[in-house]
Formats: C-alpha cells, structure tokens, sequence
C-alpha cells in the first residue's frame, strides 16, 4: 500500500509522545512516594534506569533495530513500553521498589531505547531534502510529550488514583504506538520524488559541505578517534543539565518555589514547550552551517545552565529533607543515557551510501 509522507510523519511523532511521556515522571514523584513509602532518591531511581536503559537499548540494538525494520523495531518498543507501564502499577499495588525499578526503569527503558532511534531514521529518509527538518520533527515529539503527559498525569492521578494512572497511559500508549509503528516503513521508488541515495549523490555533485560522502565507520572504529570523544563530551554536558532537571522539576517546584501540584504540572508542560521549540526549530538551521558552529552554543548554553541549578539554595529551601541538586541519581545515570543522542546521529549516518565496493 502507498504511504504518505506526512502520516509518516505522524507515526513517528505519535511514537515519540507516547515514550516522551518519561519526562513527565517527576510529576508521579511524590505520589509514588506517598503509596510506596519511598524516599526522594529511591523514587528518582526509577527514572535514571529508565533513562539509564534506553542509552544502552539504543546503543548495543541499534543494529539490531535497523535490521528488522521500523515497523517491527516499534512494536518492540510498544510491547516493552506498555508492558513496563503496566508492571509499574503492580509495583505500585505491591509497594515493591524492586519491581518498580525492574519494569519503569528496566523493560520501559529498553522500549524508550528502541522507540526513540526508529522514528528517526525512517523519518531522513522520507525527507532526504530536509534532513534536518525531518529528525528535528520526529524528536520534537519526544521533547513535546511533556506538555501533554504532565497535565494529563496529574489529572489522572487526582481523578482515578495512582496505579490506575499507569493501567490507562500503559493501555493507550500501547494502542497508539502499535498503530503508529503499523504505518511506518522506509520509502519506495516513486513515493517520493528522489530518494536519500539519489538526493546525497546530487548534492556531493554540487559541492554541498553538509553532504558527506566516503566510508563509514563502524562503532569501534570510531571509538578511535577523538571526535567521538569530543562528540560524546558535548552530550554529556548538555544531558547531564537536562535530565538532572527533569527528574525532580515538580517536587522541587512545589517545595523550593511553592507551587500547587496542578501548578508544578504545568510547568513541567512548560518545559515541554521550549524542549519542543529546541528541538523542532532548532535543527532546520543547524543542519546547513554544521555541527561545528553549533556546538560551541550548546556547550556554553549547557554549562550556564549547570552552574545555575548548582547554585546554593535559598535558606528556606535549603532547610528542606530533600536534595534536588547534581547529587540525583538522575545525574549519575546521564553518563550512559547520552549515548542514544550520539547514536541517533548514527542512525542516520547508517542511511549514508557507502564507497566500499563489496
């Protein structure tokens, strides 16, 4: 059956709300905490395996992900996902911080992982003439899912009670990421008007310096050379900023700023936003200068940010028996979880031509 572009488009960002959705957690923070009896960094611990697996899932089923195709490669993910979300509400009814840990941060990471690297290279290839645009939208949904889930969570919570929180996200997310991943598969001659092999010849043929044209290399090769270092440093900077936020953006919205649970929602949806803007906006000008005049934003943009929430609190908020700041297992876990950026970046660079003449 002939596809279209734009539902392409869909699927892959319909893909991408549903396992967004894990940026939302700290939402589910201190309801957890109050049905489990858990402390403040035994709950965050969820959340950094969750992360934490959906680095290594991305890293070392890469290959496999690209093999079976994204179709297969989404209800991988839709299975591991629903299945995790569903398990959290046994652990939830059984206040077991093992089981929590072993479905929220074990299984839904691996379908995190697979999730998040499927839409993405399907998506190059669709739009081989706005790379830039179509990775940018396909991770927008990722960055976007907050906006949604956090209100949304809240509601839930307040309304039906925690455990039926994760039996309903896991339900329908597992019913619009089965749909979505039915619809996805890599373009046929004729869909499009130039395919992603025929698009990069022309513009190596142009001289075009975003079109990059040679051997590829595989993972260990390029473990050897220290642009993969350089790469992997820039990541981890940003990441680690990112996701140490994250983790606790709600609880350390209610207790240092004061904000009503409804309210600390909204700002996690906020954050949603702007992740959105960054992502979806961003890459579209990115993509023609080169990574090299980007990164030096990033970077500095990144370090600000860590030095900023790394800033003594207030002594009203200091005073607190919670600690929000870098000493989160959110941020101990960061070190893997920037692997899957870098090997989204990979995913495309494997949709490259190759010049080995076997």
């Amino acid at each position: 059956m002939r596809r279209n572009r734009w539902l392409i488009a869909l699927a892959a960002v319909g893909i991408h709300i549903c396992i967004g959705s894990v940026y939302a957690w700290s939402v589910l923070t201190k309801p957890v905490m109050a049905a489990m009896g858990l402390t403040l960094s035994e709950t965050t611990w969820a959340f950094s395996l969750a992360i934490l697996f959906l680095g290594m899932s991305a890293g070392f089923l890469g290959g496999f992900v690209e093999r079976i195709g994204p179709s297969r490669s989404g209800l991988v993910s839709a299975l591991f996902f629903g299945t995790g979300l569903l398990g959290t509400a046994l652990a939830v009814h059984m206040h077991s911080s093992a089981l929590l840990y072993l479905f929220y941060g074990c299984i839904g990471g691996i379908g995190l992982g697979t999730g998040y690297i499927t839409p993405v290279s399907t998506l190059v290839k669709w739009f081989p003439r706005h790379r830039g645009f179509a990775t940018g939208l396909a991770i927008m949904g990722f960055g976007f899912a907050a906006l949604i889930a956090g209100p949304v969570m809240r509601w839930l919570v307040d309304t039906y009670g925690l455990l039926e929180n994760f039996v309903i996200l896991g339900c329908v997310y597992a019913v619009v990421m089965i749909a979505s991943a039915s619809y996805l598969r890599p373009p046929k001659k004729g869909e499009i008007p130039a395919l992603i092999d025929e698009v990069l010849a022309q513009e190596a043929a142009l001289g075009k310096k975003r079109t990059v044209l040679g051997p590829q290399m595989t993972r260990k090769e390029a473990m050897h050379t220290w642009k993969w270092y350089a790469l992997w440093w820039v990541f981890f900077t940003n990441i680690t900023c990112g996701i140490g936020l994250l983790a606790v953006a709600s609880p350390m919205a209610q207790e240092v700023i004061g904000m009503t649970p409804a309210q600390a929602a909204s700002l996690v949806g906020i954050i949603g936003i702007v992740k959105r803007g960054g992502r979806g906006v961003c890459p579209m000008p990115v993509f023609p200068t080169g990574s090299a005049a980007a990164s030096p934003t990033w970077y500095s943009s990144s370090l600000k940010s860590l030095l900023s929430i790394s800033s003594p609190l207030p002594e009203k908020a200091s005073s607190s028996r919670h600690s929000f700041l870098p000493s989160s297992p959110a941020t101990a876990a960061a070190s893997p979880a920037c692997r899957h950026s870098f090997l989204t970046s990979s995913a495309y660079a494997s949709s490259l031509p190759s010049t080995d003449p076997s």
